[in-house]
């Protein structure tokens, strides 16, 4: 027998460029000329074993690379990602990471200096420092997972639900804690006949305060997705910024108003989350 890849004195002129170009073009030789060939040449014969699925790769694609289009498409890609947004996601990390805490901080701080609860005076002091770690905790901790370098390893998979999961018990530890104090008057109201519409209002209030927050986050993260595409962690620390910023002004300790008019506030967030997250 003949080496591999020769033809012996018995082929009918075919020679192994012959049977992959036949393969090529979807055709097959002579059925003897090929029996004939292949008998002395293993490589052609595992070629035509494999027949249709072979034959297929080998083709040539019917239409050419649409180069130019692809290079249209990115020189387009360049010219959205610019201006402001551009920027702040090309910033160094430890930049963004400050940008976002500052984000996250001037709605609240803001709140307290400007329209701050007015039973601060009689707040427990360690209850004051236990709400805020509460709150302050899970939001630290989701903005270093959204801000998370695209250089560094990604984050294992059950970091960012175990955030998530985080975020949304913050908000459910002070309704189910002791009331902070009933030293105020202002404090013992939003029960009743007023707890609907007190727990609208800080709803809402809170829900608008967080908003802001979700653009930003989405623009300092070098992924750089739309304001309307974050992912649902991003929009969970915007939520929780939210509560905190409706803490620092509302008085009502009351656990059923805290339940329904603070905790509530991370629902929108989670449904914009979840949003994105499908889109």
């Amino acid at each position: 027998m003949s080496k591999p890849g020769t033809t012996s004195s018995r082929t009918v002129s075919i020679e192994c460029q012959d049977v992959q170009a036949a393969l090529r073009r979807g055709e097959m030789p002579e059925p003897d000329a090929l029996t004939e060939h292949v008998e002395d040449c293993p490589v052609c014969e595992a070629l035509v074993a494999a027949q249709e699925p072979l034959a297929g790769a080998l083709r040539a694609p019917d239409e050419p690379f649409a180069f130019d289009e692809l290079l249209a498409e990115v020189d387009a890609a360049i010219e959205r990602d610019q201006g402001a947004r551009a920027w702040l996601h090309s910033q160094p990390t430890p930049w963004r990471m400050l940008l976002a805490v500052l984000g996250a901080a001037i709605v609240p701080v803001a709140i307290m200096l400007t329209w701050g609860r007015v039973d601060l005076g009689v707040y427990p002091t360690n209850r004051w420092v236990v709400d805020l770690f509460v709150l302050i905790a899970p939001l630290a901790l989701a903005l270093v997972v959204v801000l998370r370098p695209v250089h560094r390893p990604a984050w294992p998979r059950w970091v960012e639900p175990v955030a998530v999961g985080l975020g949304v018990l913050a908000v459910l530890v002070g309704p189910m804690l002791v009331v902070a104090h009933q030293d105020h008057p202002a404090s013992l109201g939003g029960t009743g006949p007023d707890l609907w519409r007190a727990a609208a209002v800080c709803l809402g209030l809170g829900t608008a305060m967080g908003l802001p927050l979700v653009p930003w986050l989405t623009a300092l993260r070098r992924q750089g997705e739309g304001w309307s595409q974050p992912t649902l962690l991003a929009a969970v620390g915007a939520g929780i910024t939210g509560v905190l910023a409706i803490f620092m002004h509302c008085p009502i300790v009351a656990p059923e108003h805290l339940l329904l008019g603070h905790a509530t506030v991370l629902v929108p967030f989670v449904v914009l989350g979840l949003w994105g997250l499908r889109r």
